[in-house]
């Protein structure tokens, strides 16, 4: 049921809801998540020194993409020689576009659309469209993904879950953290009275 393949900036991997939402959605299948070697190290630099993570934990996050996701991941060494060949405002992010250029991702996700929109790649290379995160998850409902995403926030919302959220909470978390034209559309389309934890 994969679509596409989609490269993720480090600003869609925090906060956690946004990320449990990406992960998510990549694990359920609905596009295939990849990633890059300094796309990890960058996440895992911001949660412990901007975010106040404990190291540990921010490694065991990171472990569990490399483990979740396997075949997702970019080695630097495929991306890094064609670095050069971009322009653009950002050095940190031509290196993700390079990588995701490399991976074949027809879209990188980021909440930072201004300086990856000014990028330039070079001569033959095929840029991939550049998405906020809630613009692309409002994607996924166009896709015909409704009934899917609402399976994923369900299992975000499980009982199993510390601690365990509603629909209703979820879902204003998501809208809080920056998908809220998703959360109204979604919501529009597929309402869910839902007073506790789903089981």
């Amino acid at each position: 049921m994969k679509s596409r393949r989609v490269f993720v900036d480090t600003n869609v991997l925090y906060p956690a809801s946004l990320a449990d939402l990406t992960l998510s959605a990549a694990e359920y299948g609905l596009f295939e998540l990849v990633y890059s070697d300094h796309l990890l190290q960058e996440v895992e630099r911001v949660l412990v020194n901007h975010k106040g993570l404990a190291p540990g934990n921010a490694q065991r996050f990171i472990d569990e993409i490399c483990q979740t996701f396997p075949t997702g991941r970019i080695k630097a060494t495929t991306y890094e020689g064609t670095v050069g060949s971009w322009t653009g405002p950002d050095d940190a992010d031509l290196l993700h576009l390079a990588a995701a250029a490399c991976s074949g991702a027809a879209v990188l996700v980021t909440n930072n659309t201004k300086d990856f929109e000014r990028a330039t790649p070079p001569v033959g290379v095929t840029k991939p469209t550049v998405m906020t995160a809630d613009d692309f998850f409002c994607s996924l409902l166009d896709e015909g993904f409704e009934e899917d995403l609402v399976n994923v926030i369900v299992s975000m919302t499980s009982a199993n879950r510390r601690p365990p959220k509603t629909w209703d909470e979820m879902m204003q978390r998501l809208a809080t953290v920056g998908l809220p034209e998703f959360v109204d559309r979604l919501t529009e389309a597929a309402p869910l009275d839902t007073s506790r934890p789903g089981e």
